[in-house]
């Protein structure tokens, strides 16, 4: 199992995503339920991975999660987070 940490700036993101959209608050808790269980348990199998600076990003809904991923820790940093427009 990996620790899924956030960034303060990632979570300033998703509590951003929250704030603007309070009719959408059950929709991103089960986004974010998804988002732990897949990045504690597979973290590098989730998603795709990015180019810049070992960068992945995964997608639980219309929510993107950008993280990086530390084997040596067993540490999921999530960086940033973005609601995606249908």
């Amino acid at each position: 199992m990996f620790l899924v940490v956030w960034t303060d700036d990632g979570f300033n993101r998703m509590n951003d995503v929250i704030r603007d959209n309070p009719s959408r608050k059950r929709e991103f808790a089960l986004a974010l339920r998804q988002i732990n269980h897949q990045l504690s348990t597979d973290p590098e199998n989730v998603g795709e991975s990015r180019e810049e600076n070992d960068v992945r990003i995964m997608f639980a809904g219309e929510v993107s999660v950008f993280y990086r991923v530390d084997t040596d820790e067993q540490t999921v940093e999530i960086g940033d987070v973005r609601l995606r427009q249908p």
